[in-house]
């Protein structure tokens, strides 16, 4: 049986790997830099795989924000720190 932090690195190979018709991969955009080996970028500053709570999100990005400037942040912390969302949520958490 897998942990579920092996279950997780298994489900972002599989992210990596099936990108469907029409659609991008986030390896795709300035040269590959956001891509990463979690499920989304988003959660590389998750960390607590036993966390009472759990956000499920739609979306991390668009191709336009992706094609344009690289954002430092994203890369490191798997989103921009200053967007009203992102710190919106760390609030209200």
């Amino acid at each position: 049986m897998v942990n579920k932090k092996g279950a997780m690195h298994q489900l972002a190979q599989k992210r990596k790997r099936d990108v469907w018709p029409g659609y991008f991969s986030i390896a795709d955009f300035n040269g590959g830099v956001y891509e990463c080996d979690y499920v989304s970028p988003y959660t590389k500053t998750a960390g607590n795989l036993n966390a009472d709570v759990f956000v499920m999100l739609q979306d991390w990005s668009s191709s336009d924000s992706l094609n344009g400037p690289i954002c430092h942040d994203s890369i490191k912390y798997g989103h921009t720190v200053a967007k009203f969302t992102n710190s919106n949520l760390k609030d209200l958490l």
